[in-house]
Protein backbone atom coordinates (compact mmCIF):
# COMPACT_ATOMS: atom_id res chain seq x y z
CA UNK A 1 0.00 0.00 0.00
CA UNK A 2 0.90 3.51 -0.01
CA UNK A 3 1.50 3.73 3.67
CA UNK A 4 3.70 0.90 3.61
CA UNK A 5 5.62 2.18 0.92
CA UNK A 6 5.96 5.84 2.84
CA UNK A 7 7.20 4.08 5.93
CA UNK A 8 10.00 1.90 3.99
CA UNK A 9 11.10 4.90 2.05
CA UNK A 10 11.27 7.15 5.54
CA UNK A 11 13.02 4.71 7.15
CA UNK A 12 15.16 3.74 3.89
CA UNK A 13 16.26 7.82 3.59
CA UNK A 14 17.20 7.31 7.51
CA UNK A 15 19.50 5.09 6.91
CA UNK A 16 21.16 6.32 4.21
CA UNK A 17 21.46 10.04 5.46
CA UNK A 18 22.62 8.63 9.47
CA UNK A 19 25.10 6.10 7.50
CA UNK A 20 26.67 9.15 5.28
CA UNK A 21 26.46 11.50 8.01
CA UNK A 22 28.41 8.97 10.55
CA UNK A 23 30.93 8.82 7.59
CA UNK A 24 31.56 12.30 6.63
CA UNK A 25 32.26 12.95 10.20
CA UNK A 26 34.86 10.34 10.67
CA UNK A 27 36.43 11.32 7.96
CA UNK A 28 36.54 14.84 8.73
CA UNK A 29 37.69 13.88 12.15
CA UNK A 30 40.20 11.99 10.52
CA UNK A 31 41.46 14.22 8.10
CA UNK A 32 41.39 18.11 8.92
CA UNK A 33 42.59 18.85 5.89
CA UNK A 34 38.74 17.24 4.18
CA UNK A 35 36.62 19.48 6.91
CA UNK A 36 34.47 20.01 3.66
CA UNK A 37 33.55 16.66 3.49
CA UNK A 38 30.90 16.96 6.27
CA UNK A 39 28.56 20.00 4.94
CA UNK A 40 29.13 18.35 1.31
CA UNK A 41 27.86 15.34 2.71
CA UNK A 42 25.08 17.31 4.72
CA UNK A 43 24.13 18.92 1.34
CA UNK A 44 24.10 15.55 -0.76
CA UNK A 45 22.09 13.95 1.78
CA UNK A 46 19.49 16.98 1.82
CA UNK A 47 19.12 16.83 -2.39
CA UNK A 48 19.05 12.86 -1.97
CA UNK A 49 15.88 13.36 0.61
CA UNK A 50 14.19 15.99 -1.57
CA UNK A 51 14.67 14.19 -4.81
CA UNK A 52 13.57 10.66 -3.29
CA UNK A 53 10.08 12.25 -1.50
CA UNK A 54 9.21 14.70 -4.43
CA UNK A 55 9.34 11.72 -6.40
CA UNK A 56 7.02 10.18 -4.31
CA UNK A 57 4.51 12.87 -3.69
CA UNK A 58 4.34 13.82 -7.83
CA UNK A 59 3.20 10.10 -8.49
CA UNK A 60 0.66 10.53 -5.36
CA UNK A 61 -0.65 14.20 -7.18
CA UNK A 62 -0.81 12.31 -10.91
CA UNK A 63 -3.10 9.53 -9.03
CA UNK A 64 -5.37 12.08 -7.53
CA UNK A 65 -6.11 14.21 -10.20
CA UNK A 66 -7.51 10.77 -12.13
CA UNK A 67 -4.14 10.33 -14.32
CA UNK A 68 -4.97 7.86 -17.36
CA UNK A 69 -4.34 4.00 -16.75
CA UNK A 70 -1.34 2.78 -18.48
CA UNK A 71 -2.21 1.25 -22.07
CA UNK A 72 -0.83 -2.27 -20.22
CA UNK A 73 -4.03 -2.29 -18.10
CA UNK A 74 -6.43 -1.34 -20.81
CA UNK A 75 -5.23 -4.42 -22.84
CA UNK A 76 -5.73 -6.70 -19.68
CA UNK A 77 -9.32 -4.99 -19.25
CA UNK A 78 -9.92 -5.27 -22.90
CA UNK A 79 -9.18 -9.08 -23.02
CA UNK A 80 -11.04 -9.85 -20.04
CA UNK A 81 -14.33 -8.61 -21.35
CA UNK A 82 -13.97 -10.01 -25.22
CA UNK A 83 -13.73 -13.40 -23.92
CA UNK A 84 -16.84 -12.57 -21.04
CA UNK A 85 -20.07 -13.44 -23.08
CA UNK A 86 -20.49 -14.11 -27.14
CA UNK A 87 -23.65 -11.94 -27.15
CA UNK A 88 -21.79 -9.27 -25.51
CA UNK A 89 -19.62 -6.82 -27.80
CA UNK A 90 -17.06 -4.49 -25.52
CA UNK A 91 -17.72 -0.54 -27.09
CA UNK A 92 -15.74 2.03 -24.92
CA UNK A 93 -13.19 1.48 -21.58
CA UNK A 94 -12.07 3.93 -19.75
CA UNK A 95 -9.82 3.75 -17.09
CA UNK A 96 -7.92 6.64 -14.65
CA UNK A 97 -6.83 6.71 -10.95
CA UNK A 98 -8.90 6.59 -7.85
CA UNK A 99 -6.01 7.27 -5.23
CA UNK A 100 -3.84 4.65 -5.97
CA UNK A 101 -5.92 2.23 -7.43
CA UNK A 102 -8.55 2.39 -10.98
CA UNK A 103 -12.20 3.37 -11.38
CA UNK A 104 -12.85 1.47 -14.58
CA UNK A 105 -15.92 2.61 -16.92
CA UNK A 106 -17.02 -0.10 -19.71
CA UNK A 107 -19.97 0.14 -22.08
CA UNK A 108 -20.84 -3.21 -23.47
CA UNK A 109 -23.45 -3.68 -26.43
CA UNK A 110 -26.11 -6.70 -26.13
CA UNK A 111 -29.05 -7.37 -28.64
CA UNK A 112 -31.58 -5.41 -28.75
CA UNK A 113 -34.23 -7.96 -27.77
CA UNK A 114 -32.40 -9.56 -25.13
CA UNK A 115 -34.30 -9.77 -21.96
CA UNK A 116 -33.37 -6.90 -19.19
CA UNK A 117 -32.66 -9.76 -17.07
CA UNK A 118 -29.90 -11.39 -19.10
CA UNK A 119 -28.64 -7.98 -20.31
CA UNK A 120 -27.99 -7.40 -16.19
CA UNK A 121 -26.86 -10.92 -15.53
CA UNK A 122 -24.01 -10.85 -18.14
CA UNK A 123 -22.87 -7.17 -17.12
CA UNK A 124 -23.03 -7.84 -13.60
CA UNK A 125 -20.64 -10.46 -14.08
CA UNK A 126 -18.20 -8.94 -15.89
CA UNK A 127 -17.98 -5.66 -13.21
CA UNK A 128 -17.62 -8.46 -10.70
CA UNK A 129 -14.45 -9.97 -13.34
CA UNK A 130 -13.43 -6.66 -13.50
CA UNK A 131 -13.50 -5.60 -9.84
CA UNK A 132 -11.94 -8.93 -9.35
CA UNK A 133 -8.56 -7.11 -10.41
CA UNK A 134 -6.13 -6.61 -8.12
CA UNK A 135 -5.69 -2.79 -9.34
CA UNK A 136 -9.32 -2.19 -9.93
CA UNK A 137 -11.16 -0.05 -7.20
CA UNK A 138 -14.52 0.01 -8.94
CA UNK A 139 -15.77 -0.63 -12.45
CA UNK A 140 -19.32 0.80 -14.00
CA UNK A 141 -20.67 -1.04 -16.56
CA UNK A 142 -22.90 0.69 -19.18
CA UNK A 143 -25.25 -1.50 -21.02
CA UNK A 144 -26.55 -0.30 -25.22
CA UNK A 145 -28.14 -2.31 -27.57
CA UNK A 146 -25.64 -0.41 -30.42
CA UNK A 147 -22.86 0.91 -30.38
CA UNK A 148 -22.96 5.08 -30.68
CA UNK A 149 -20.39 7.26 -32.60
CA UNK A 150 -20.64 10.27 -29.75
CA UNK A 151 -20.44 10.47 -26.29
CA UNK A 152 -23.27 9.82 -23.87
CA UNK A 153 -21.46 11.17 -20.87
CA UNK A 154 -21.83 14.45 -22.49
CA UNK A 155 -24.78 14.32 -23.91
CA UNK A 156 -26.46 13.42 -20.81
CA UNK A 157 -25.65 16.69 -19.18
CA UNK A 158 -27.39 18.67 -21.87
CA UNK A 159 -30.84 20.30 -20.62
CA UNK A 160 -33.17 17.96 -22.49
CA UNK A 161 -31.35 15.62 -24.32
CA UNK A 162 -33.42 12.76 -22.99
CA UNK A 163 -36.47 14.34 -25.04
CA UNK A 164 -34.77 13.69 -28.03
CA UNK A 165 -32.65 10.63 -28.28
CA UNK A 166 -30.79 9.42 -31.01
CA UNK A 167 -32.53 6.43 -32.80
CA UNK A 168 -36.20 8.13 -32.37
CA UNK A 169 -38.03 10.45 -34.99
CA UNK A 170 -36.55 13.76 -34.68
CA UNK A 171 -36.90 15.22 -37.99
CA UNK A 172 -39.52 17.88 -37.48
CA UNK A 173 -38.64 21.14 -39.19
CA UNK A 174 -41.03 23.60 -37.79
CA UNK A 175 -41.34 25.24 -33.72
CA UNK A 176 -44.23 23.54 -32.10
CA UNK A 177 -44.15 20.26 -34.23
CA UNK A 178 -44.23 17.08 -32.32
CA UNK A 179 -42.07 14.46 -32.24
CA UNK A 180 -42.58 10.71 -31.18
CA UNK A 181 -40.92 9.47 -27.73
CA UNK A 182 -41.40 5.76 -27.40
CA UNK A 183 -42.46 4.55 -24.06
CA UNK A 184 -41.96 0.81 -22.63
CA UNK A 185 -45.52 -1.18 -23.37
CA UNK A 186 -47.65 2.47 -23.91
CA UNK A 187 -48.37 4.61 -26.81
CA UNK A 188 -45.40 6.61 -27.62
CA UNK A 189 -45.53 9.81 -25.86
CA UNK A 190 -45.82 13.18 -28.34
CA UNK A 191 -43.62 15.59 -27.01
CA UNK A 192 -43.61 19.58 -28.59
CA UNK A 193 -40.36 20.87 -29.24
CA UNK A 194 -38.99 24.34 -30.68
CA UNK A 195 -36.55 23.74 -33.63
CA UNK A 196 -34.11 26.56 -34.34
CA UNK A 197 -32.69 24.48 -37.10
CA UNK A 198 -34.24 23.04 -40.43
CA UNK A 199 -31.44 20.43 -40.07
CA UNK A 200 -31.25 18.87 -37.30
CA UNK A 201 -28.33 17.00 -36.35
CA UNK A 202 -28.07 13.30 -35.31
CA UNK A 203 -26.65 14.49 -31.92
CA UNK A 204 -29.00 16.85 -29.99
CA UNK A 205 -28.37 19.49 -28.11
CA UNK A 206 -30.40 22.23 -26.03
CA UNK A 207 -29.16 24.58 -28.83
CA UNK A 208 -31.54 22.91 -30.91
CA UNK A 209 -34.25 21.43 -28.71
CA UNK A 210 -36.27 22.62 -26.25
CA UNK A 211 -39.03 21.47 -24.40
CA UNK A 212 -42.25 24.14 -25.02
CA UNK A 213 -43.66 25.27 -21.66
CA UNK A 214 -47.58 24.99 -21.44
Amino acid sequence: SVAVEAIHQDNFNDMISNSFAVAAYIVSAVYSEAWYVDPAGAVLIFLYIMRSWGKMAWEQITQLVGLRASEDFIVQVKELCSSHHPSMTLDIVRAYHFGSKYLVELEVVVPGDMSVKMAHDIALQVQFKVENLEDVERAFVHVDYQSRDYDEHIVSREEDALLVYAGYDATCGTSGQYIQVPTAGVEPTSVAVQVNEIDVPQTPTTAEFHELSG
